[in-house]
């Protein structure tokens, strides 16, 4: 088994906790694709801009393969306490709708944004904005691991095909 460098979770500030958490997530998400047979990579930048002009970098990129052709974007937000995270998913859905390169998930939890009512408003907020095209799901951890188990690893998950392509080099 290939040894990890350990992943600092806990933090001095609450900015650096956050990314702390951030990276345990995607290495999560990232273990978990690829113990059933998907090759991921986390920080992915696909040579794109944001909606302002900013490169993006997608937390978790699952390389094209026969259930994603041109491959699946998967953001991860952990919150625990309240913080910034809620207030950028607007901003972060208009992305995923307009410049993304291929269909996205979005994977959302934490103690924040499970027992929050701000938070169960913008996850309402996510799920009315789902197009089935290119913003596929929102997930929370549970429901991520469920859809791996039960759609992807028994092969039972088949997306709707793109009618709009966006392409770039891999």
């Amino acid at each position: 088994m290939p040894k990890h460098k350990p992943i600092k979770v806990k933090a001095a500030s609450a900015g650096s906790n956050a990314n702390a958490s951030g990276k345990l997530t995607e290495h999560i998400i990232k273990c978990v694709l690829e113990c059933v047979g998907y090759s991921v990579q986390t920080q992915y930048k696909p040579g794109i801009k944001d909606i302002f002009g900013k490169s993006i970098r997608i937390d978790c990129f699952v390389e094209p393969c026969e259930t994603f052709p041109g491959g699946l974007a998967i953001e991860s937000k952990w919150q625990d306490a309240s913080g910034s995270v809620i207030e950028k998913l607007p901003f972060l859905v208009e992305n995923i709708k307009t410049v993304y390169p291929c269909p996205c998930i979005i994977v959302l939890d934490g103690e924040y944004i499970c027992n929050s009512d701000v938070a169960a408003k913008a996850i309402e907020y996510l799920k009315s904005h789902k197009d089935g095209e290119r913003f596929l799901e929102v997930f929370s951890f549970q429901e991520f691991i469920s859809w791996v188990i039960n759609e992807l690893k028994h092969g039972s998950y088949s997306p709707a095909p793109l009618t709009k392509q966006i392409s770039f080099d891999f």
